[in-house]
């Protein structure tokens, strides 16, 4: 099965910067989503704003994915999609993300 396209809207940057204003911007954009998959489609609700996602957006540290990267390294929120291959978690489930694109 092909994976379908899900909208999503994100402070994303294209470029490292300490201007914040400047380097990040609310963009919607698709992402891909395979229902055959193992990932999972997630409504966040709550995400830090703190040294290490500001260092990510500096470029002090890398970031997660390529440029351009939605920016926050951690935050919750609840599964709206698992595709098949999840095994641990469900549709409603709330779920930590740690590791990049918290911001969205």
């Amino acid at each position: 099965m092909a994976a379908r396209q899900v909208l999503t809207k994100a402070w994303r940057f294209h470029a490292h910067s300490g201007n914040f204003r400047q380097a990040l911007k609310l963009e919607e954009f698709q992402i891909p989503f395979a229902a055959s998959g193992s990932s999972a489609v997630v409504r966040m609700e709550a995400a830090a704003v703190d040294r290490s996602s500001l260092d990510q957006i500096r470029g002090v540290v890398a970031p997660p994915q390529a440029l351009p990267a939605t920016a926050g390294l951690s935050g919750v929120g609840v599964v709206t999609a698992a595709g098949s291959g999840c095994q641990r978690i469900k549709e409603g489930d709330r779920v930590l993300l740690a590791g990049g694109g918290a911001w969205a």
